[in-house]
């Protein structure tokens, strides 16, 4: 599997709290490549004096699956000196299959995504409805 790295100064850019998500409807860096029928992903972490460290989430739908969502989180822990921080994962945590969004990505995520969802929800699985 091709190691996904992206630039500190990319994380930068999106992660401005450990409280917030940062939501996106592009991949922040050519090493990260989307799933199909990706609906979203959402970011978000802290920078620290010793690094920063955070978890990605790759929101998708499988039309095989028996649930309407498949999130694959990706961990990313990097020192104070490092210039790519390295995405560990898939790592399929208890949110990985479900009809929902998990409550705190749902508080934070734009309704363009809540719209997104719930389209897919009543079966529009038309290609604006995916990255």
């Amino acid at each position: 599997m091709k190691r996904k790295l992206i630039d500190r100064e990319k994380l930068k850019n999106h992660i401005s709290s450990e409280d917030e998500i940062d939501f996106m409807d592009s991949s922040p860096t050519q090493d990260i490549t989307f799933p199909p029928r990706t609906v979203t992903f959402a970011i978000h972490g802290n920078f620290l004096m010793a690094g920063v460290q955070g978890t990605a989430y790759v929101v998708r739908y499988d039309s095989s699956d028996t649930v309407l969502l498949n999130i694959d989180d990706y961990a990313f822990r990097g020192s104070a000196t490092e210039e790519r921080i390295e995405l560990l994962g898939p790592l399929k945590t208890e949110h990985h299959h479900v009809d929902d969004l998990p409550s705190f990505l749902k508080a934070k995520a734009p309704s363009g995504v809540i719209n997104r969802i719930e389209e897919i929800r009543q079966g529009n699985l038309t290609d604006s409805n995916f990255l």
